[in-house]
């Protein structure tokens, strides 16, 4: 997933304006895909493009409970 999202997420232009440490909550469905994106910590100017990059995102494993997929929830920071 890191590697995924080092070779996707490029910001642009002026890269110190985004440095620091984002964190990203998102919401991995039964079947894998991502969804409900929420940005907890990034500069408002940044939120739409990081947005986009998560949605293209690769479906994931979903999570199992007893046996069967459930939602689950993630908090993801980075450092930029």
């Amino acid at each position: 997933m890191y590697a995924w999202l080092g070779s996707n997420l490029r910001f642009p232009e002026r890269p110190y304006e985004y440095v620091g440490k984002m964190v990203i909550g998102f919401t991995v469905s039964q079947t894998g895909h991502v969804r409900d994106i929420d940005l907890v910590r990034l500069q408002a100017a940044s939120k739409r493009y990081v947005i986009s990059v998560f949605k293209r995102m690769p479906r994931w494993k979903p999570g199992f409970h007893k046996g069967k997929p459930v939602i689950v929830r993630y908090y993801l920071p980075i450092n930029i």
